[in-house]
């Protein structure tokens, strides 16, 4: 009785939006970026702590992204194939290693050895929260719930490096990582006690077709442009800033910036699910526009206004790609898809900083914030060329999932 029970959730699917599987996952994820947060976005001004030129901190910070890539090809089938809470929580206990690793670390090899831990737990975090999110939510409201559910992002990002810079100001940098390494400790317990209903698995096996979803490939490559830009904000903003004279008050942008998305991101869910990919054009184009803001700002108020513009356009980007790979994907595969996402952010994560750090050294970080913007006008051009077709390839994987269920 109880096996038919469980086999008839997992072709029906949950029904509404909020559940309790949804809410379980969200704490968890907001949590866990929380702590990513705190670390990430002081990463750079700690390796400059250490002497380290712009290259030398693009290079730190990338580093994070090769074992992520390399490990993306157990996490996608381990995600399909296993327990989701229980790949989370061991991925989660890497994380919690290296933040415990930058505290007793004394150099930059050091450093870069931890980071290379943090990207290994990495390539299996987001992605097994948003394959856990998307399992818990109705396909017909997946860009709704996505933007939801990216609002935890939100959450870290407007509590995070505030805390962050003011708990490094008092009690050093070291105090701070072990703070990030508690709060993922609290993460390994909420992934504990999350429910999931009854799903059907894949056999664990290492190939292609469980870590590359083709379906995916396109907002993977969106993906790519659009990090590729968003992480020279955690790598070099702080370290720009300070160079203005803001020191602990840069803290406020991002602190603006989360506020913001609180409003933009289910708004943006909303809006691709009633008009689809074209939504990302004037998003993208926002992107931009925040991004040369920053270039010319000396004042903070001037930064303020690069955050605001900066949530509408990258803050809205990233839950629309998320929802779209989940649209274009079927269920079963939604580890292999979640990761073809993160592939994409993964290498924009690894471009990003070191090409970022490069362009600063020999020009000046106002000119790396305008160079950069040069792969978000790609993305632009592709969601124009690609915009009927991604409509034509989510109209038929709905289609199949209101045929199976």
């Amino acid at each position: 009785m109880e096996s038919s029970i469980e086999s008839k959730t997992a072709q029906t699917g949950p029904t509404k939006l909020w559940n309790r599987s949804f809410v379980s996952v969200f704490l968890a994820y907001s949590l866990l970026s929380i702590g990513l947060e705190m670390c990430n976005v002081l990463i750079g001004k700690f390796t400059q702590s250490m002497g380290a030129t712009p290259t030398i901190i693009g290079i730190v910070a990338s580093s994070i992204a090769i074992t992520s890539l390399i490990f993306k090809c157990v996490s996608a089938p381990a995600i399909d194939a296993f327990d989701r809470h229980h790949v989370l929580m061991a991925a989660v206990f890497l994380v919690m290693i290296a933040f415990c690793g930058y505290g007793i670390s004394s150099g930059i090899q050091s450093v870069i050895s931890f980071r290379l831990v943090q990207g290994i737990g990495q390539a299996f975090t987001a992605t097994c929260c948003i394959a856990l999110a998307a399992d818990a939510l109705p396909r017909e409201k997946m860009g709704t719930g996505m933007g939801i559910f990216t609002l935890g992002a939100g959450i870290a990002q407007m509590v995070s490096p505030t805390t962050a810079l003011y708990i490094s100001h008092l009690f050093g940098y070291k105090t701070l990582f072990f703070v990030a390494a508690g709060v993922m400790a609290l993460v390994i317990v909420l992934a504990f006690n999350i429910s999931m209903p009854a799903r059907e698995r894949r056999p664990f096996k290492i190939s292609v077709k469980n870590i590359i979803a083709k379906e995916a490939l396109a907002p993977a490559f969106l993906l790519f442009c659009t990090y590729s830009c968003y992480s020279l904000v955690n790598s070099f903003l702080v370290v720009f800033a300070t160079e203005k004279g803001l020191g602990l008050h840069i803290g406020y942008f991002f602190t603006v910036y989360a506020v913001m998305l609180f409003g933009v991101r289910p708004i943006a869910g909303y809006l691709f699910d009633r008009w689809g990919s074209s939504v990302l054009i004037p998003f993208f184009a926002l992107f931009v526009t925040a991004f040369f803001v920053i270039s010319f700002a000396s004042e903070l108020w001037e930064f303020l206004l690069a955050a605001v513009i900066f949530a509408l356009g990258y803050g809205s980007c990233q839950p629309v790609l998320q929802a779209m790979t989940m649209k274009l994907v079927p269920s079963e595969r939604r580890g292999a898809g979640s990761s073809t996402n993160f592939i994409g952010s993964d290498l924009g994560n690894l471009v990003g900083p070191s090409l970022g750090g490069l362009v600063a050294e020999n020009f000046g970080y106002p000119a790396m914030w305008r160079v950069m913007t040069i792969s978000l006008i790609i993305a632009i051009g592709t969601v124009v060329i690609l915009r009927k077709r991604l409509a034509r390839k989510q109209g038929v994987a709905t289609s199949a999932g209101s045929s199976i269920r």
